[in-house]
């Protein structure tokens, strides 16, 4: 009696005013409702329910993030976005415009910079002179208060030379006496050609 009073009603218009259970319709329905879920088992079985819980966590939060982005106001960002291209443009241009409009500065400060190092070199032209100066003398002073030994060593220089001159005298002389000698035979060696040379008539003698 239990099960059959919680068993729902059927049945037409009277049955929905007055109830009807009915437990032969209930079993019938039963069977469709097994069947039923059997096929969605066997649907979902080759489904990872850990996958499936984390993706549905997923989802949902990705929908609350739209809900919530469907209330935030962009046109604050579009307006930062605007000002940032803005503020690029500004930036390249002055960058170009301070090498362009550049040249005057650039000469009037190397103008400047050489007017002023000549300055200084004629400030300090008066000291220059001076320590050039300084530095002449002293080099002149050292070289004559060394003038006895460069006297020295020159007339040592030259008497060493001379004596060198004078003990090859011999030597010398007989090399000297051997050149003349040879030129001499050669010469003679070749006085028929001479002879012969000069008794030709002058338009054949360099033939």
């Amino acid at each position: 009696m239990e099960l059959a009073n919680t068993i729902p009603n059927t049945g037409g218009l009277v049955s929905w005013f007055t109830g009807d259970n009915d437990l032969g319709s209930f079993g019938d329905s039963l069977v469709q409702f097994g069947s039923g879920i059997k096929s969605y088992s066997d649907s979902i079985s080759g489904i990872d329910t850990g996958i499936m819980s984390s993706v549905i966590t997923q989802v949902n939060r990705l929908v609350e993030m739209a809900k919530g982005m469907a209330e935030l106001d962009t046109s604050g960002m579009s307006g930062f976005s605007t000002a940032l291209i803005q503020l690029g443009n500004n930036g390249i241009d002055g960058f170009i415009n301070a090498f362009t409009d550049a040249s005057g500065r650039v000469t009037s400060a190397a103008t400047s910079m050489l007017t002023t190092f000549i300055n200084a070199a004629n400030a300090q032209k008066g000291n220059l002179t001076s320590t050039f100066t300084t530095m002449m003398q002293a080099v002149l002073t050292t070289l004559t208060n060394y003038q006895t030994q460069f006297n020295t060593a020159g007339s040592t220089l030259m008497t060493k030379f001379i004596s060198g001159i004078k003990s090859q005298d011999g030597n010398t002389k007989t090399a000297i006496t051997n050149i003349i000698s040879g030129c001499i035979t050669a010469i003679n060696n070749k006085q028929t050609q001479f002879n012969t040379a000069g008794a030709k008539p002058h338009d054949q003698a360099y033939c």
